[in-house]
């Protein structure tokens, strides 16, 4: 019998990010109803391997210490969350859900087990960052002025444009 060590390979550098978890091509804004954590990072086996990320609405104060990030494939060095809940709200502790501000910045914090590395990505909105005209049109705050998901100027109040649909809040 003869002793060995194994030791991990060289570091890569990793990432984490956050995707809707109910449209992943939109953003995650105020009106996600969840998020996915996604990390990539070596694999630190042969096996399909499990990290952990922290999960922080700032202004809410509500936290996951350690949200589970499952290896997709052994080996792969893309680990995943299953979806998080989040709403609007206020924090309620040890419930798994995010309860976040309608004015929120969400952290989530990824540490590396073997090399310590820490990586983060932030998403941030506002009360009105994320609102929808009567047509149902998704609208945003850009440079102090709304206009439409895809970009086009929105009609304010008491001004007149062929196809647009004067902004109204949601009531």
């Amino acid at each position: 019998m003869t002793d060995g060590l194994n030791v991990a390979g060289p570091d890569i550098v990793g990432s984490i990010d956050m995707i809707n978890g109910t449209n992943p091509a939109a953003e995650i804004d105020r009106a996600a109803a969840n998020i996915i954590i996604v990390a990539h990072d070596q694999s630190f086996s042969k096996f399909q391997d499990t990290v952990y990320a922290k999960v922080v609405c700032n202004t809410s104060g509500d936290i996951i210490l350690k949200a589970p990030l499952m290896e997709t494939a052994p080996g792969s060095g893309e680990y995943r969350s299953a979806p998080i809940a989040k709403v609007e709200g206020d924090r309620v502790e040890g419930d798994a859900v995010l309860q976040c501000a309608a004015n929120e910045t969400l952290v989530v914090t990824y540490v590396d087990e073997v090399y310590s590395m820490v990586m983060q990505s932030a998403v941030s909105w506002t009360a009105t960052s994320s609102l929808t005209n009567r047509a149902g049109h998704l609208f945003r705050e850009k440079n102090g002025r709304k206009v439409r998901a895809d970009g086009r100027k929105i009609v304010e109040s008491g001004e007149k444009q062929l196809g647009e649909v004067p902004f109204s809040s949601p009531q």
